[in-house]
C-alpha cells in the first residue's frame, strides 16, 4: 500500500517498475538497463549537470538507486560503490554478490525481496526489541515500510506526489526535510521510529491508534476516536460507514492497522 492513502492492493502506491529511463508499472524493480538504453538513474544526473530541473519520476529513480548503493555499501560491498544514483555494471555486480551471499535469486534486479534483506538488519537494530503490546518495536517499523513504500526506495505517492521514499514522508507536512532526506533509506527507518514514539505519547500508548495515525495524523485519529473508532472512516468529512466504500473516501481502518502489525509474520 505504498503511498499514503493507498488502502487497497499492496504495492499500488508509488511503486514503479524502473528497467529503463521510462517509467512503467507495476512493481518496484531496479536493474541494469538493457541494450542501448541510458543507464537507470542517469536522466536526473544528466539534467542537473545541464542545469535543468529533472522530472520527479527521473529524480525518484536516481534517489532509489542511490538508496540501493548506500545500503550495499553498508552491507560491505567491495569495492565500495560510488553513490551516484546511476545503476551501472559495478552496481549490478555488487547486487549479484549480495544476492548470492544471502541466498537470494541472483538476477541483478533489486526488487522487494532484495530490498527487504538489505533493510532488515537496520530495521531490527534501529527499531529495537522494546515491547509494544506484545510485539517488538522493529516489527511495527517493518510493517510501516512494507505498507507505505512497499520497499521501493524511490516510491512516489500514488495519490499524493508529495509522499516520497520508503516511509512516504509528506513534503507539505515536513517542509524542513529535503527531497534527498525523504528518499534516504536509513532516515526513513528513523523517521518511522520517531513518529511512532511521538504518536504513542499523544495517544495513551495505544499501539493500534498510533499505527493508524501514520495515515490519518494524530489529530485525525483523535477525531476518529471521538467518533467511536468506526472501521470505515472518511477523514475528510469525518463520517463513518457500516460497509466498505473506498469510492466515497471511506477507509478500512482495521485492515490498515492489521496489515502493518502483521506484516513481519511473513518473514
Amino acid at each position: 500500500m505504498a503511498g499514503r492513502g493507498a488502502w487497497n492492493n499492496k504495492g499500488l502506491g508509488g511503486t514503479l517498475k524502473r528497467n529503463a529511463e521510462g517509467v512503467t508499472s507495476p512493481g518496484p524493480y531496479y536493474l541494469l538497463a538493457a541494450g542501448d538504453s541510458k543507464r537507470v538513474g542517469s536522466a536526473a544526473r544528466d539534467a542537473l549537470k545541464a542545469g535543468t530541473v529533472p522530472t520527479l519520476d527521473d529524480l525518484a529513480v536516481n534517489y532509489g538507486v542511490k538508496a540501493i548503493q548506500k545500503l550495499l555499501n553498508l552491507a560491505g560491498a567491495s569495492p565500495a560503490l560510488v553513490v551516484d544514483g546511476v545503476f551501472g555494471a559495478g552496481t549490478e555486480k555488487a547486487v549479484k554478490a549480495y544476492q548470492e551471499k544471502n541466498g537470494l535469486k541472483v538476477d541483478g534486479s533489486v526488487g522487494p525481496n532484495t530490498m527487504k534483506q538489505l533493510l532488515l538488519p537496520h530495521i531490527k537494530k534501529m527499531g529495537g526489541t522494546a515491547d509494544l503490546s506484545g510485539q517488538p518495536r522493529w516489527t511495527v517499523v517493518y510493517g510501516f515500510l512494507a505498507n507505505e513504500g512497499a520497499f521501493d526506495p524511490g516510491a512516489v505517492g500514488y495519490y499524493d506526489e508529495s509522499d516520497l521514499g520508503l516511509a512516504q514522508i509528506n513534503g507539505r507536512a515536513h517542509p524542513d526535510l529535503s527531497v534527498e532526506k525523504r528518499f534516504d533509506p536509513i532516515f526513513a527507518i528513523q523517521f518511522n521510529i520517531d513518529y511512532l514514539t511521538n504518536a504513542l505519547s499523544y495517544l495513551n500508548n495505544n499501539l493500534r491508534d498510533s499505527v493508524l495515525s501514520y495515515n490519518l495524523g494524530i489529530g485525525g485519529v483523535q477525531k476518529w476516536i471521538k467518533a467511536g473508532r468506526p472501521r470505515y472512516w472518511n477523514p475528510a468529512t469525518l463520517q463513518s460507514s457500516t460497509t466498505a466504500n473506498t469510492a466515497g473516501g471511506f477507509r478500512d481502518t482495521k485492515a490498515y492497522i492489521d496489515d502493518i502489525l502483521n506484516e513481519y509474520k511473513e518473514l
